[in-house]
């Protein structure tokens, strides 16, 4: 092959490259205009759980005791919001509140609980074979179910277990996050005392 057939082929194979890339960058921008109108808003899934302070959002926390009779089983229930924080004991299994206690909230505060609850890793997921569903496991231990919720709407449920570290779905150390929930109550050890697993 001449020299000038080596330029030639080496001109047309970097036109081809530079048309492919014109061609995929077109591409990239006609996926994100979404047709003219306007950029469109990112997804909750691309979200970090910090970020959840600056949109409609809360996180709850229900911590459950030993699988025993209807009559002896219960749960606690905290939610916490950038406007007020809501600490309910639920008698049973049918979600029957039997005591409610709502605090008031700020910004700031909600800020700084979610940036906790992410360097704890509360929205942390782990595999597990036993799936997304905590009910019965972990029958004679404590398990705790943690969401997330947008416009009153479940983007994220992931719970945990205390027979074992790598039981559940998720992947953080149970025991400090369930505290971190206790501690956004200053009376949560009178108001729970009757009702401490």
């Amino acid at each position: 092959m001449q020299p000038y057939q080596i330029r030639r082929a080496a001109i047309i194979l970097l036109g081809i490259i530079l048309i492919v890339f014109v061609v995929v960058q077109g591409v990239r921008i006609a996926a994100n205009i979404g047709g003219g109108d306007s950029e469109a808003p990112a997804t909750t899934s691309e979200l970090t759980l910090p970020e959840y302070a600056n949109i409609d959002s809360s996180v709850r926390l229900t911590y459950s005791g030993s699988i025993v009779a209807r009559e002896n089983y219960h749960q606690i229930r905290m939610s916490v919001s950038d406007s007020g924080r809501t600490l309910e004991i639920i008698r049973g299994y049918g979600n029957k509140v039997i005591k409610r206690q709502r605090l008031n909230n700020t910004q700031e505060a909600y800020q700084v609980f979610l940036r906790t609850l992410y360097l704890n890793d509360f929205a942390n997921a782990q595999d597990n074979e036993l799936g997304d569903e905590a009910s019965g496991v972990c029958f004679r231990g404590d398990r705790i179910v943690g969401q997330v919720f947008e416009s009153g709407q479940q983007v994220q449920s992931l719970w945990a277990a205390s027979c074992d570290k790598d039981i559940g779905t998720m992947d953080a150390k149970w025991r400090d996050v369930l505290k971190l929930f206790e501690d956004q109550f200053p009376d949560y050890r009178d108001f729970t005392r009757d009702f401490r697993f």
